[in-house]
């Protein structure tokens, strides 16, 4: 949510926001304290959420826009989930707790690619490491455990066993969903396609391609010379410590770097307080070398 800039006072739920995105934009749109709208949300749901909600709001709001004019805070919600339950009802989602785990399995895949076309396979990878009984080791539920983005996770966040959402400790889905995702999202965790993927990796920063494997080592090193390469290639001329772009759901994909001269790990706090190139007139050539050969993301499967 939401175009503040919208007239009319309607306020415009986007497919993958969280609920407290969605209502404190409908607070600012509505010009209600934004108070009111998570007195609803605290308040367990009684009378607007389904049964199967479990008092939970996270995944039962609907995209779409929504006017908020003249409305109290309780009314604005229940539009919203109404919303969405005649829409899971028109797509075929099953009644009672399967909806609810579709919902959360949705939205897990909405997160952690950029890309409609890839969610019925993250879903899919998904339902194969619940059936192994694998942790699901999904780096966006853990930031939605701690409500914030996935490029401010830290190593100790992710190791943190207090944080019900951590998916890399806590095998299982998660609690609740992690986000109101979209039709896209929920039609593919409906029906994912057939296959026996364990891991994917982004191999693409531009495109969002992304490659789905059943074992973490089963693709050759082409992909990832070829991503490590390209990404070289757009700061070849530049020695500073490189900006690398947000994407949904996939930062713990870029949260480490690899120096490609010394083959070492480094965090991104010491990458991007690496001294830019110096020439080779008050640099050693090894020295120098290694400067400019600039951090490159490792392609983390996941």
């Amino acid at each position: 949510l939401s175009d503040q800039s919208q007239a009319g006072g309607f306020a415009e739920v986007r497919a993958g926001e969280r609920v407290s995105d969605v209502i404190e934009n409908a607070a600012s749109v509505s010009g209600l304290d934004v108070s009111q709208f998570q007195a609803v949300m605290d308040g367990g749901g009684a009378g607007i959420l389904p049964d199967e909600a479990g008092g939970k709001f996270e995944g039962w709001l609907e995209p779409g826009s929504y006017n908020v004019q003249n409305k109290s805070a309780e009314d604005i919600i229940k539009e919203m989930v109404d919303a969405r339950v005649s829409k899971l009802d028109s797509l075929g989602v099953p009644t009672g707790s399967e909806r609810e785990r579709i919902l959360n399995i949705a939205s897990i895949a909405e997160a952690e690619v950029g890309s409609e076309k890839y969610y019925g396979q993250v879903a899919r990878v998904i339902l194969n490491r619940l059936d192994a009984d694998m942790a699901l080791g999904m780096d966006t539920t853990v930031a939605y455990g701690l409500g914030i983005s996935a490029s401010q996770l830290t190593d100790d966040q992710l190791g943190d066993d207090s944080n019900a959402y951590n998916t890399r400790i806590h095998k299982g889905l998660p609690p609740t969903p992690i986000s109101n995702p979209g039709d896209g999202a929920i039609t593919a965790a409906v029906n994912p396609p057939d296959g026996k993927w364990l891991y994917f990796v982004t191999t693409n920063l531009q495109t969002g391609e992304t490659k789905f494997v059943e074992t973490r080592f089963a693709t050759s090193t082409r992909t990832t010379t070829r991503t490590r390469t390209d990404l070289r290639i757009k700061r070849q001329s530049q020695c500073l410590s490189p900006q690398l772009p947000q994407a949904l759901g996939r930062t713990a994909f870029y949260r480490h770097m690899r120096y490609a001269s010394a083959d070492r790990n480094v965090s991104t706090k010491r990458a991007i307080t690496s001294r830019p190139h110096q020439s080779q007139a008050t640099k050693t050539p090894r020295r120098t070398d290694r400067t400019c050969r600039l951090p490159i993301p490792s392609a983390r499967w996941r």
